[in-house]
């Protein structure tokens, strides 16, 4: 039948091991450019949380605060499962930056938010860890 050479079985060994190794190497590639596309938009985030906003809302609910701050400011906006989205916002903020603007906003009705998978979460405030 086939006979093979020790040479023969070597260098099948080093032709395996280079495609395992490119492999590897793939698999290695495409999890740090997935991590890093995740790092930059968590930057780009913080960095419109650090932008200055004017918003004046009477008795909007807070789904469509949610919708509007997230049209304004380009950036996404999620509720947690667990907020009422009906719930009234009234709020006046001028010329200060959004972060300052949300916590001035929820925390009367003892919400909070972070940023998780890469958007901006409003939550409880018992379960917001930033």
């Amino acid at each position: 039948m086939f006979r093979f050479t020790i040479r023969d079985v070597l260098w099948l060994m080093v032709v395996v091991g280079l495609v395992v190794a490119l492999i590897v190497t793939r698999r290695q590639a495409a999890t740090l450019r997935s991590s890093l596309q995740s790092e930059i938009a968590r930057n780009e985030l913080i960095s419109e949380l650090n932008q200055n906003t004017h918003i004046d809302f009477v008795a909007l609910p807070l789904g469509d605060v949610a919708a509007y701050l997230s049209a304004m400011h380009k950036i996404p906006f999620a509720l947690d499962a667990n907020v009422n989205s009906n719930l009234p916002i009234t709020s006046t903020f001028k010329s200060v930056p959004l972060r300052v603007a949300l916590q001035g906003m929820l925390a009367p009705h003892d919400l909070d938010f972070r940023i998780k998978e890469g958007a901006v979460q409003i939550q409880a405030n018992q379960t917001a860890n930033r």
